[in-house]
């Protein structure tokens, strides 16, 4: 929770675009069940509009970042 009382949700994973740049995504809201869907709903809405066929167009964050 920050200071202006909203809680934020982090995907630990993000789509690698075409050009191998990555659109990191989240999700803030008044309660953590809204951030977490707004974080849901930012990382579907970040889906690339081509196939993926393996692990290379995706973005792992670090457990180390949380």
């Amino acid at each position: 929770m920050d200071t202006n009382n909203y809680y934020y949700a982090f995907p630990n994973v993000a789509f690698k675009d075409s050009n191998d740049n990555v659109d990191w995504v989240c999700g803030m809201g008044a309660t953590i069940l809204v951030a977490v869907q707004k974080s849901i709903d930012n990382l579907v809405q970040s889906i690339p509009n081509f196939a993926y066929s393996d692990e290379q167009y995706f973005e792992w964050s670090s457990p180390e970042d949380f």
